[in-house]
């Protein structure tokens, strides 16, 4: 029973003995790790009798036709008949070609995962940047919460502003009117010849002049404060300014990049589809081929 195991393990075809050396060492491969294949038709044993038996009663004395692969991958029977020896030859041969279709198999296998993986790894990133610009959406929401409390600031500023402005006008109106009073005063008294009226008058001139000097410095006081107010609302809103066209390219930057990256992704994504759709056919076309092959033998048989 030995014999008759390394007789099909040590099976090789004359031309393809120098060649194929790799081929042979995975159709033994193959054979061992699948269990006991029948070289001819691929039934699985479970023990070396009855792949024996089986072989005995069904391929010892049946006729073959030399099938090799050619430069473009298909099949070709070439009618010549061999004698009683050549089912061990044929049968390595399809062995071969077997365990060459099984090794494609499983590269197409081995490639549709790994584009498998790739698409799932592109709809992870793609979930990343849909979280990303969640993210950015709702710092624009607070964003444009603060720009609004800051234009409210700035409402109440100017309102502000205004009032500064007309207290100034009623100050500078009444210092006007106060002056208007001192100049009547200042021009009754002229006529009065006598001492004691000029005395007075000159102190009470004193009086009102000096009321006059306290109260317009009291208002040049004011009028800087609300110049100084006047100059840091300009500024605030000059900055406010500013920081709304900043956050305004920040977001169409922002925008476009989120843009460019998902199209990216989805073209990215459209290629791979596409692959292994490619990939499936390529699977699909293979597995015909076995198809083939097996119903060659069986009309072997």
């Amino acid at each position: 029973m030995s014999s008759f195991l390394n007789r099909l393990k040590n099976l090789k075809p004359g031309s393809m003995h120098s060649n194929n050396n790799e081929s042979d060492t995975g159709s033994i491969c193959s054979f061992d790790e699948e269990g006991f294949l029948c070289p001819v038709c691929h039934q699985k044993f479970t023990d070396t009798s009855g792949l024996e038996r089986h072989y005995l009663q069904n391929h010892s004395q049946v006729p073959a036709a030399t099938i090799y692969e050619d430069t473009n991958g298909s099949i070709k029977h070439s009618s010549k008949h061999t004698s009683a020896d050549d089912p061990l030859q044929e049968a390595a041969i399809w062995k071969q070609q077997f365990c060459g279709s099984e090794e494609s198999r499983m590269k197409l296998s081995s490639e549709l995962m790994q584009q498998r993986q790739r698409v799932g790894d592109l709809e992870e990133e793609l979930d990343l940047l849909h979280k990303q610009l969640h993210t950015t959406q709702m710092k624009v929401v607070e964003q444009s919460k603060a720009i609004g409390n800051l234009k409210a600031n700035k409402d109440v500023s100017d309102a502000h502003l205004a009032m500064f402005t007309d207290e100034l006008l009623q100050t500078q109106g009444e210092l006007k009117e106060k002056q208007n009073q001192v100049n009547t005063l200042y021009n009754e008294l002229i006529p009065r010849p006598t001492n004691d009226d000029v005395d007075v008058l000159k102190r009470e001139l004193i009086s009102v002049q000096q009321r006059m000097n306290d109260m317009s410095l009291e208002k040049e006081q004011e009028n800087e404060k609300l110049r100084n107010t006047v100059l840091e609302i300009y500024e605030y809103a000059k900055r406010l300014d500013q920081f709304e066209n900043r956050f305004n390219e920040n977001i169409l930057n922002y925008d476009e990049v989120i843009n460019n990256h998902t199209s990216q992704v989805q073209n990215d994504i459209t290629q791979i589809k596409q692959v292994v759709k490619l990939t499936r056919a390529q699977k699909a076309k293979m597995t015909a081929t076995i198809k083939s092959m097996r119903t060659s033998l069986d009309t072997v048989r």
